[in-house]
């Protein structure tokens, strides 16, 4: 893999996933995840799902969450808590809920690139796009009013997210040709495929119950090591590997 960009790669980062709920957000903040643990890169992971909470069930005892819900509570603990993973020397990796407005309410109010580079930090946005053209309303808006364009931006496109009925590679020609897709290339920002696992919704069963992505053997050998197998795949230069290159 490509050696990332001097100091940019040696600073903390502060990736934050967006997008529409059931778009792959969480699993992309799994895969993020998998390469800085096999990297030996410290980090945070925190949980801004007030949905559903999705990552901290995944990864209960690792991934943090906040105990309120209310806006100005998550606005003061996100800031609080990227100030201190930060301080601390560590990168964040965050999740926010889909169709939730939270995330470009920050962007708002807080000008986030600018913020992370006052923290001496990166700022990475990876926004999840499934198979709906309704997936880019909230990409769309982000970048029409500017609120969060950063350099190191990503669209990750989620070939699991897409109805049984639809080609994904269609899928996949229609997003390219998509005016905000097109513009927010053209600005600089990549665009990247997480890959189908069908073994990682056996995680959640039909109660909404978790079982712990740590504890994904439970599944058996042949879903587990799907399992495995797609985190190895997801870190691919045809997957999510130019967003790791960011910080190999």
């Amino acid at each position: 893999m490509a050696k990332g960009n001097g100091e940019a790669a040696s600073r903390p980062w502060l990736f934050l996933f967006g997008g529409r709920g059931k778009t792959g957000k969480t699993r992309g903040c799994l895969v993020l995840r998998h390469f800085l643990r096999e990297r030996g890169i410290p980090h945070v992971l925190l949980d801004a799902d007030r949905s559903n909470w999705s990552l901290s069930k995944l990864l209960p005892g690792e991934a943090r969450r906040p105990k309120g819900r209310s806006d100005n509570y998550m606005r003061d603990w996100l800031g609080g808590e990227l100030e201190a993973a930060v301080g601390a020397g560590f990168s964040v990796v965050a999740d926010f809920a889909g169709g939730d407005p939270l995330l470009r309410t920050i962007a708002g109010d807080v000008d986030l690139e600018q913020f992370a580079d006052a923290l001496g930090a990166n700022l990475g946005l990876i926004y999840a796009l499934g198979g709906d053209p309704d997936d880019l309303v909230g990409l769309a808006e982000m970048e029409r009013d500017r609120l969060l364009t950063p350099r190191h931006t990503a669209l990750m496109f989620n070939t699991g997210a897409i109805a049984a009925s639809v080609e994904p590679a269609v899928a996949f020609d229609l997003y390219i040709e998509n005016e905000v897709v097109v513009a927010a290339l053209a600005r600089g920002a990549k665009l990247v495929k997480l890959p189908e696992c069908k073994a990682m919704a056996l995680l959640v069963d039909k109660q909404g119950r978790f079982t712990p992505f740590e504890d994904a053997a439970r599944l058996g050998p042949w879903n587990h090591q799907q399992i495995v197998t797609w985190l190895r795949r997801s870190a691919e230069p045809g997957a999510m590997g130019p967003v790791l290159e960011w910080v190999a």
